[in-house]
């Protein structure tokens, strides 16, 4: 019984440490900014679907962001919608593929707002025959990318992505991870409490 426990225990936080982190999500860098800049934005988009390529990908552009060019990329039709205030509201790059295991890149330039605000950067992801909308929370199973206007990264002071990413920004990821502790150690437990019963049965 001990045995059992032990393996079932080892085998769960060894899944779920190989599960998809939210890192691999559709993704946007910058993650700071400042209000006012002017900058290029990067959608980068994995496809992390066995069996499906992605063959469209559609961005809600956030309130306070006013576009000024979406990328052409080779192999895909960039289409803009425009609100009735001849606001661009969305980029839709359609007819390419991203295999499996692999990932594409999508760049929009722009003007951030003059505020500090957090951009959410909505997005849709359509497959052959399956559609992912990353439009969540932070904490949810399908976040929005989001971008922090923040007058401190004007000066220099906006931490690096690998450094947010590694104080575990992705909550997703951070109960994942604390899980996967937790049963590891669980497992040693029960595994000391079968050696200690044999050696003094």
């Amino acid at each position: 019984m001990l045995r059992a426990l032990a393996a079932a225990a080892l085998t769960a936080a060894a899944l779920l440490a190989s599960a998809p982190a939210a890192s691999a999500h559709v993704a946007v860098t910058p993650e700071r900014s400042a209000p006012g800049e002017f900058l290029a934005y990067t959608l980068t988009v994995p496809n992390e679907l066995q069996g499906q390529s992605t063959t469209d990908v559609e961005v809600t552009l956030p309130d306070g962001f006013t576009l000024e060019a979406a990328q052409a990329v080779p192999g895909w039709t960039t289409r803009v919608t425009k609100g009735t205030d001849g606001r661009a509201e969305r980029i839709r790059w359609s007819g390419g593929r991203i295999p499996p295991g692999t990932f594409a890149a999508f760049q929009l330039r722009g003007r951030n707002g003059d505020q500090p605000a957090t951009l959410a950067w909505k997005a849709v992801q359509r497959y052959e025959r399956t559609t992912v909308s990353w439009t969540g929370a932070a904490d949810d199973d399908t976040p929005a990318a989001t971008t922090r206007v923040d007058p401190a990264a004007a000066a220099g002071t906006a931490q690096p992505a690998a450094t947010a990413a590694a104080e575990g920004t992705d909550p997703l990821a951070r109960s994942r991870a604390a899980l996967a502790a937790v049963l590891a150690a669980t497992a040693l437990v029960v595994a000391a409490v079968a050696v200690f019963r044999r050696m003094t049965g």
